[in-house]
């Protein structure tokens, strides 16, 4: 079993949100975002934190370019 660092964990699991979203977008058959959720294994509070995870370093990064 190979252990990963916490950024390749943080980057992975960033991964699965995006894709996650980008499936409920583009899902034609409107399939209900709990059941990718489920099948992903993924609590609805895990995808809020990751989603607000994100917010925030997009925040910090629009801000930081913003001073130069």
């Amino acid at each position: 079993m190979i252990l990963e660092g916490k950024d390749k964990m943080i980057e992975r699991e960033s991964n699965t949100m995006d894709s996650i979203i980008s499936f409920r977008i583009l899902d034609k058959d409107k399939t209900k975002l709990m059941d990718i959720l489920d099948q992903k294994n993924i609590t609805l509070s895990k995808l809020m934190r990751n989603l607000i995870r994100k917010e925030i370093a997009n925040y910090f990064v629009v801000k930081n370019s913003n001073q130069v």
